[in-house]
């Protein structure tokens, strides 16, 4: 299986807490095309308790920038390496917070060229104004929340607000490493068999401890699942490529 659009990394040099360098990065996107991804969304953390969002987008911008000109740099060194490197899109992981319905300009914070937008959880036990909240996001802006790792909030939520999430189209994304934990895995199967995760993500931040691995989620969930359940995932990253807009695009280079 090959192809596949990571929606989750943090593969953008020192925005957040992912990639310390530019040359961590090409290395981490070198790794992601190897693994089958061909499309990568760029996903620094945005807290609006210390970002303020055009700080953000500046921020994001900037580091943008320096791994294009890194990237233009090593093309020019070796020329195989754009065969190497999936397109880049960006996007943000949005923390929750109160109100953020209200909040406009997150729509330049979604996936470039849609409207969804990465949100992350609180850590805590979910309350249903949270999930309305997310409901209101979509009925006064028309963006779509995509729930962030879904693996790491087991135990905060309860099954009727991920069942009440779905119905009203609200998307999840769930780690990789959740296929690849004995903790998680279990639970992890058992929502791709419901067909309540739409999009697998690395959720990546370097080449140590949070290294790539979404290709050995992928051979795991063949073998547990079946080729089915991959072209499924699969297909949803497809469908949302085809609105979304790259900022760096292998074949333009």
């Amino acid at each position: 299986m090959s192809g596949y659009f990571d929606i989750h990394t943090h593969v953008l040099p020192r925005a957040d807490d992912g990639s310390s360098s530019s040359a961590e990065s090409i290395e981490m996107l070198c790794a992601l095309f190897d693994q089958g991804v061909s499309r990568v969304v760029a996903t620094p953390h945005f807290y609006a308790s210390s970002d303020e969002p055009e700080e953000f987008l500046l921020r994001r911008g900037a580091s943008m920038d320096r791994l294009l000109a890194r990237i233009d740099e090593e093309i020019g060194k070796d020329e195989s390496i754009r065969e190497r490197l999936p397109d880049i899109y960006l996007g943000g992981e949005v923390e929750f917070f109160g109100a953020m319905s209200n909040v406009d300009i997150l729509s330049e914070i979604c996936i470039s060229g849609t409207k969804r937008l990465l949100v992350e959880m609180p850590f805590a036990p979910w309350k249903p104004s949270m999930i309305e909240e997310l409901y209101m996001l979509r009925i006064k802006q028309g963006i779509t929340p995509i729930i962030a790792h879904i693996d790491r909030y087991f135990g905060f939520f309860k099954s009727e607000m991920l069942y009440d999430m779905l119905d009203n189209g609200i998307e999840i994304q769930i780690n990789a490493d959740a296929f690849l934990r004995f903790s998680t895995r279990r639970r992890a199967l058992e929502l791709m068999r419901m067909g309540m995760v739409h999009y697998l993500g690395s959720d990546t931040h370097n080449m140590g401890r949070r290294a790539p691995r979404i290709g050995e989620a992928i051979v795991e969930i063949e073998k547990r699942l079946g080729k089915e359940a991959l072209k499924i995932i699969l297909g949803n990253g497809s469908y949302l490529a085809k609105g979304a807009a790259p900022l760096f695009k292998v074949e333009d280079r």
